[in-house]
């Protein structure tokens, strides 16, 4: 799975490219690697506990640190691939937004 350090990079590398001058369009790589990395948020924040020791599997991210990643992701998503159609159902996200209402 694609780690926060690699897409920042990537991330960084393109609009490097820009700032140079590059018009080459957004690399669409670059979409896949977000969405990988949305979809770990995700996961990270609703994975079961492990019964067995009573660890959590989480990454560790509480629901405001999610809520931040997953707001980050998606605007950098939305700005860079506008007419990307979306990565994932609007369940799979709920249980983290529903907090930012509060």
């Amino acid at each position: 799975m694609l780690g926060a350090s690699r897409l920042l990079t990537d991330i960084g590398a393109f609009f490097r490219g820009r700032a140079a001058g590059d018009t080459e369009g957004v690399p669409a790589a670059l979409l896949a690697d977000i969405d990988a990395s949305l979809t770990k948020v995700l996961d990270s924040t609703d994975a079961p506990e492990d019964a067995s020791n009573g660890a959590s599997n989480r990454v560790s991210h509480d629901g405001a640190d999610a809520r931040l990643a997953v707001t980050a992701l998606v605007g950098l998503r939305r700005n860079l691939f506008p007419d990307a159609p979306p990565a994932l159902a609007a369940q799979a996200a709920a249980p983290i937004l529903q907090g930012a209402s509060t």
